[in-house]
Order: C-alpha cells, then sequence, then structure tokens
C-alpha cells in the first residue's frame, strides 16, 4: 500500500476518533441538562364565554452546558405538545405543538425570544431582551394561549389537559448537524403534566 493511501487512511481514523470525543463530550454535557426539567404552575381561566386561557412554565430547563450553547450563538427551541381531552370519554377535542425560539445576537449584544403560538398578524411574537436571566424566564414560559375549540367549552363540563415538552432543540453547526445521533442529543423530553378542570 503506498505512502499516500496510509496517510489518507491515518487521516480519517484520526477524524472518526475526534467525532466520537466530540459525541463523547455532547453526552457528558447533555446527560443532566434536563435531568430535573419540569413542567409546572399550570393554570386555565375562562376566556370570552367559551375559550380558556393557558398559562405554564418550565422548572430547571437550563443549566450551564445548556446555557453556554446559547451564548455561543445557537439557536434553541423549546416545543410543547398540548393536548385536552372531554372526561369521562377521554375524547381529544384540542391537539396543538407550540414553539419558543431563543437566539443571542452577539453583534448587539442581546437575547431574541420568539413565540410562535401568538402570532403578530402571522408572524412570531418578539421579545428582545438584554439580561440573560431574564430571556431564560421568558424562554422557558407559555403565557395567555388562547385555546378554542369549534364546539366550545361548555360550561360545567369536565376536561383534562396533557403537556409535555421537547427542550432544547439546537441547530448544530455544519457538519454536526448531518451526525444524527448528535443532533438529537438536545431533545430531552420533559415530564407529562395532567390537569383536570371544570369550565
Amino acid at each position: 500500500m503506498s505512502r499516500i493511501n496510509l496517510n489518507i487512511i491515518k487521516k480519517l481514523i484520526f477524524t472518526v476518533l475526534i467525532l466520537f470525543f466530540i459525541y463523547g463530550v455532547f453526552i457528558l454535557f447533555s446527560s443532566d441538562v434536563y435531568a430535573n426539567s419540569r413542567i409546572s404552575n399550570v393554570i386555565v381561566t375562562s376566556y370570552g364565554g367559551d375559550k380558556i386561557v393557558l398559562y405554564f412554565k418550565v422548572k430547571r430547563a437550563f443549566d450551564v452546558s445548556l446555557k453556554k450553547a446559547i451564548l455561543s450563538g445557537l439557536p434553541v427551541k423549546f416545543r410543547f405538545n398540548i393536548r385536552i381531552l372531554s372526561r369521562p370519554s377521554m375524547t381529544v377535542i384540542y391537539n396543538r405543538m407550540i414553539i419558543n425560539k431563543m437566539t443571542y445576537d452577539d453583534l448587539n449584544n442581546y437575547f431574541i425570544i420568539k413565540y410562535y403560538y401568538n402570532k403578530n398578524n402571522g408572524h412570531a411574537k418578539v421579545v428582545i431582551k438584554k439580561a440573560f436571566n431574564s430571556a431564560l424566564k421568558l424562554m422557558s414560559r407559555v403565557d395567555d394561549l388562547v385555546i378554542s375549540i369549534p364546539s366550545g367549552f361548555k360550561t360545567g363540563h369536565k376536561y383534562l389537559i396533557v403537556i409535555n415538552g421537547v427542550l432544547g432543540t439546537v441547530k448544530l453547526p455544519f457538519p454536526f448537524d448531518y451526525i444524527p445521533f448528535i443532533n438529537n442529543y438536545f431533545q430531552i423530553t420533559t415530564n407529562t403534566y395532567r390537569l383536570k378542570f371544570i369550565y
């Protein structure tokens, strides 16, 4: 085998080892990121006669490694699946995925939070924060989500709301975005929160 082919093989092996090392680092950093992330403080209030407004937040949504990822400019998404079932039939009458997205603009030194569930003229609602901690709090909250169903909520009827989240969806830079097992490591689910209520 020629010296050139040996050099190519050595470089290939070195590259694979580097990728596995980075993979191990991602496992190490992401293993505890969402270990205790929990949806909490769920509040349901009536609105306009046949609608409800939903509020909730995620406790312990961020740790040091995810904060570093945000500060390095990686965009982060929190996705929440919200279902409402009528009781006692447990028929699903509402099912929606909503998204919060956060990016850091290092040129202007501020954080951009986008809420895709409360759209403004068809566009995501945008909030800009200078303080990192304030941005993190806004990112891990859902406020004023107006929920309506075709038949409307009936007074005195029983319902069950079910919420779970997929936190920290990060779009990794090239070439890591083409490696599935790395790209999925910031996609960790929260607890599933269930709340019974009577309208």
